[in-house]
């Protein structure tokens, strides 16, 4: 019997089911994969569209990257982004000081803290790009505290970028940030 999207190929029979033939169902991987990794799909998430050309990186799990200015550290976590964006994992990308900017002035504005964190306190994957690019206030501290310890212990997959390692970190973020990213990232060094 013909593939019943092709014509062409024989479909297959699996356990008593018609399938469709092998390459009509990679064409419908490739294609919902592209869907998935649209430019759309990409800016919704917050990934900044000059990193939307990023190469796919397969690197699974909680990692925190670091390294000197301009090593590739937002490219390369833009690429584990996209690698589980293509296998249908929630991803959410956030500029860490213009997420904090954003937040404190709706702070002001009476929005409540944690419905605007909502989103990167429950997807699958959250890049959690620049972290201490300087020292942060008490709330900057508490904040990031909140998120980093949500995801672990709900075991979420945190991707972290930051221009020092984690012993360096320590005086921009706090002791307890630091323990979190401890606990559930591999290191990585760009240099």
């Amino acid at each position: 019997m013909k593939c019943p999207v092709c014509h062409t190929n024989e479909a297959r029979l699996e356990s008593g089911i018609l399938l469709i033939c092998l390459d009509c169902e990679t064409r419908m991987n490739d294609d919902v994969v592209q869907l998935r990794l649209s430019k759309t799909n990409l800016e919704h998430i917050g990934i900044p569209p000059q990193y939307h050309d990023a190469p796919i990186q397969e690197v699974r799990g909680s990692n925190y990257v670091y390294g000197n200015p301009g090593t590739g550290k937002t490219t390369y976590v833009v690429g584990i982004a996209k690698f589980y964006m293509s296998i249908g994992a929630s991803v959410q990308f956030m500029n860490v000081m213009e997420v904090l900017a954003e937040l404190r002035s709706l702070v002001f504005k009476n929005v409540a803290e944690y419905d605007f964190l909502y989103k990167y306190l429950v997807a699958d994957v959250l890049v959690m790009d620049d972290v201490g690019v300087r020292k942060n206030s008490e709330w900057h501290e508490q904040t990031l505290y909140l998120i980093l310890n949500h995801r672990l212990n709900h075991g979420l997959v945190t991707v972290v970028t930051g221009n020092t390692n984690l012993d360096g970190m320590v005086g921009k973020l706090g002791e307890r940030c630091v323990s979190r990213l401890e606990r559930m990232c591999n290191l990585v060094c760009l240099n």
